[in-house]
């Protein structure tokens, strides 16, 4: 068993029912878009740019509206472009000066109201940016040493959640959280916890966040705040990930999180609070892919999930309340520029050929655990293929680890002065060194 350590290229958003948006950077280092509408637009759209291979952000403050964000392969600076409905900037916005070591982390709140995080280069400090119709003047520099990229979200107006994995006062990496709610609060909450890559968090109702990580064992933890406290204990969700998590909800008490196994495929777990519980194991969706999966969801009982696989093409399927789609190709991006701005010129067709199916998938509303697979698909010519039935990723024996600290800055350390590339990736410099003492306990 091998980890990967892999780049994410993708962001999606939705601004409507029906409606999704995905950004890439190309082969060529360029910003490329295509789009649904009922129907897949025929192509791509190249918005130029040169940029770092970073993961880009798009976020969506109305509808026919887009933002999307993405750093300069030669400054490290980030660079802004928006659709207002009718057609994008012609050009990419530097905002200020800032430097940075990884992707951007963006939420909106409101309309008209963007908020940007990001980790700079000369000291992995949280640095912070917002429009309100225009740009702040200076990035707000909010301290801390961070080994991860960060994420953010938004559960109410005026309120911000941002988290991030940094060195505790003990070396090991913990997760970080800070609110702004109207007002910054002073300093940053450890939720203690032993990660190897970024945080992903989702909110389904006012007061509620579910903050996920990728163990130092590579199991899915999840850890929950009900407007009150934190659960006490991160909650071991088991398998073994070469990625880190991704999370969304389209429903209030319910949860979709995946991530990427060691044989590449996508895995998936769901929790309904009508339920009371997490579905039992995880269901493999198949593969298998060189990227982190991405996901999104435009309504009730709906899920799209992309990736990209070994022929480097993005690779999409999507849940419409009762099953799982087949996988269907979008193609490469860069490998096709359309003229078509978004909303435009539609083709329904699947695009550059289809997964071949090699067994029976399962739903996200249930699943029985089954042993352990190095392989549930196999590869043709760099496509993904179907999952074989449902398979549970092998899973770790160890925890987080409790922490003691509390109210305290991400801390520097030993372990946190090197490894910036791997935040592009969204893996902890650690690891690559956990893993590896992961398989020697295991082999004994």
């Amino acid at each position: 068993m091998t980890i990967s350590v892999t780049t994410q290229l993708l962001a999606v958003a939705s601004w409507a029912a029906n409606r999704l948006d995905i950004v890439a950077i190309g082969q060529d280092s360029q910003m490329w878009h295509t789009s649904w509408d009922n129907a897949w637009q025929s192509g791509w759209d190249s918005l130029g740019g040169s940029f770092k291979e970073f993961a880009p952000t798009v976020v969506s403050w109305s509808e026919n509206r887009l933002d999307v964000f993405g750093i300069d392969r030669d400054s490290s600076r980030a660079l802004h472009k928006a659709w207002n409905g009718q057609a994008w900037d012609r050009d990419w916005y530097t905002i200020n000066q800032q430097a940075f070591q990884g992707p951007l982390a963006v939420d909106a709140w409101d309309a008209n109201r963007l908020d940007i995080f990001g980790v700079g280069t000369s000291n992995g400090a949280m640095y912070h940016q917002s429009w309100s119709g225009q740009w702040q003047d200076d990035w707000e520099n909010h301290g801390g040493i961070f080994t991860s990229n960060l994420v953010a979200t938004s559960w109410a107006s005026q309120r911000l959640d941002i988290f991030g994995i940094g060195a505790s006062s003990q070396s090991y990496p913990a997760m970080y959280h800070l609110a702004w709610d109207k007002v910054w609060q002073q300093d940053y909450d450890s939720l203690s916890g032993g990660f190897t890559s970024q945080p992903a968090v989702a909110s389904w109702s006012k007061d509620r966040l579910d903050v996920f990580g990728t163990g130092s064992d590579f199991a899915m933890y999840h850890k929950a705040w009900d407007g009150r406290s934190w659960s006490q204990n991160w909650e071991n969700l088991g398998g073994v990930f070469t990625s880190p998590p991704a999370v969304v909800s389209w429903a209030p008490g319910r949860l979709d999180v995946f991530g990427l196994g060691t044989d590449g495929n996508v895995y998936h777990r769901a929790y309904d609070s009508a339920w009371g519980k997490w579905q039992d194991g995880w269901n493999a969706l198949g593969g298998p892919f060189k990227t982190p999966p991405v996901v999104t969801s435009w309504g009730k009982n709906r899920l799209d999930i992309f990736a990209i696989a070994n022929d480097n093409a993005v690779w999409h399927k999507a849940w419409g309340g009762s099953s799982w789609g087949s996988w269907d190709s979008r193609g490469k991006p860069g490998g096709t520029s359309s003229s078509n701005a978004p909303g435009t010129t539609r083709s329904s067709e699947a695009g550059n050929g289809t997964p071949t199916s090699t067994g029976t998938e399962t739903t996200p509303s249930a699943g029985v655990p089954g042993p352990p697979a190095d392989r549930p698909g196999m590869s043709v010519d760099g496509m993904p293929t179907e999952a074989m039935g449902t398979v549970m990723p092998t899973s770790g024996t160890a925890i987080p680890t409790t922490s003691t600290d509390s109210n305290s800055s991400p801390s520097s350390g030993s372990n946190v002065s090197s490894g910036a590339s791997l935040l592009r990736c969204g893996i902890s410099p650690l690891s690559i060194v956990a893993f590896f003492l992961f398989i020697k306990t295991a082999a004994l």
